[in-house]
């Protein structure tokens, strides 16, 4: 299997639905796809970028877990949540914005993402789960959004190339 085109007749792709799908270099999802469930395409060690259809508001958990050759990612605007392990070993991760709309990113989301280099959080964002890019080995800069008081635990580990964190206000801790 090395390309999927949805049908418009379908509004939801299931968890695990093309899990360890290796091959797979290509998918077109159409606009109708309201859900994406866990683990859809977890170890599609093929893909290398991907749009999310407009009407999904949550990128759900472990979606892209181990998808080492993604490179691209295009979220819809009105995406709310990022899982926990969303993009977890995105190896080649180098290219994804956060639309302001985004309010929680779980635990883990981009560990591992070892090419990306600068991301920005929405202030908008008031949940962030601990290691979020925890070994990003090339993640330079990084800001923490106005809705977060306290750093989560490890957010930050290993990320030895890290120059600057634009911190605001607001911040009273720092976890471990």
């Amino acid at each position: 299997l090395t390309s999927i085109d949805i049908p418009e007749t379908v509004t939801t792709i299931g968890p695990h639905a093309f899990s360890n799908c290796t091959g797979l270099t290509s998918i077109t999802i159409p606009d109708a796809v309201e859900t994406i469930g866990d683990n859809a395409f977890d170890t599609c060690t093929g893909l290398t970028e991907f749009t999310f259809p407009e009407k999904v508001t949550s990128v759900p958990n472990a979606v892209f877990n181990a998808c080492a050759n993604l490179e691209k990612v295009t979220l819809a605007p009105k995406t709310r949540k990022i899982g926990a392990v969303a993009f977890y070993e995105c190896k080649k991760l180098k290219e994804l914005v956060l639309p302001e709309s985004v309010t929680t990113v779980g635990e883990y989301a981009f560990a591992f993402c070892e090419a990306l280099e600068e991301i920005h959080l929405p202030d908008k964002i008031s949940v962030l789960g601990g290691y979020t890019f925890a070994n990003c080995i090339s993640l330079k800069k990084a800001n923490l959004p106005e809705g977060i008081n306290v750093v989560p635990a490890c957010m930050f580990a290993k990320c030895v190339s890290l120059e600057s964190i634009e911190f605001h206000s607001g911040i009273t801790d720092i976890d471990e």
